[in-house]
């Protein structure tokens, strides 16, 4: 089992050779963030139920451009 330094040089090589994703390409930050990861959570179900990826990215970037988070 590799110790943590060494997962970290494999995580920082993968990011280095393939990029973020999908949902950072589209400019969804992916972060450890209650307000984020709802976010990213809006973002998948529209993928989901959408035929056309650019449409589910304009639909969840427009909720989130009218306040869509986790905030009251």
């Amino acid at each position: 089992m590799p110790d943590i330094e060494q997962k970290h040089r494999m995580v920082r090589q993968l990011v280095g050779d393939f990029g973020r994703g999908f949902a950072e390409e589209c400019g969804f930050r992916v972060t450890n963030n209650s307000a984020r990861l709802f976010q990213l959570l809006v973002l998948s179900v529209l993928l989901d139920r959408s035929d056309d990826y650019r449409l589910a990215v304009r639909a969840a970037q427009a909720l989130h451009d009218q306040g869509w988070d986790t905030r009251p």
